[in-house]
């Protein structure tokens, strides 16, 4: 083998160490089952200021609306998201961490999720939750993004 196709070979192989690393130390959940309800996509720039709401966006972006059922115990795994979700709790209640601060939610309440900082969803309660989510994301990008292990927060 010559040298050029020797570091080719190697920087094949840290590549796929480093993605499929990743892959394997991703924190998953459980007792959670998200179906999508609808999607469709937003066309182009969009900027709406009404009623003293605004929304914008910059290009495509897919509209995904999901029911998300919790068992009891059952929890969501350190994830974030890309543009940002809104979230309404149906039945139960879910509490959501966000960094180190935590909120609970109960049914009626309404909530939102945007931003950099590892999410963890869990409910706590005896009975299922229910989640109604709508996720508005740049076009073709996927609703979520698992968490490393190395970047779950330590609130101690």
């Amino acid at each position: 083998m010559t040298k050029r196709k020797a570091i080719v070979v190697a920087a094949i192989g840290v590549a796929a160490a480093a993605v499929f690393g990743v892959t394997a130390l991703a924190t998953t959940g459980s007792g959670v089952t998200p179906t999508d309800t609808a999607k469709g996509t937003l066309a182009g720039h969009v900027q709406v200021n009404a009623d003293r709401i605004k929304f914008q966006t910059k290009g495509d972006t897919d509209i995904v609306v999901q029911k998300i059922t919790y068992t009891p115990g059952g929890f969501s795994g350190w994830h974030t998201h890309p543009g940002f979700v809104l979230g309404l709790v149906e039945s139960g209640a879910i509490t959501i961490q966000v960094g180190c601060s935590t909120n609970t939610y109960s049914a009626g309440q309404a909530f939102y999720e945007s931003g950099t900082d590892p999410i963890m969803a869990r409910n706590l309660t005896a009975g299922p939750t229910v989640i109604r989510a709508t996720f508005i994301v740049p076009k073709g990008v996927a609703t979520r993004r698992d968490v490393p292990t190395s970047q779950i927060p330590d609130c101690d």
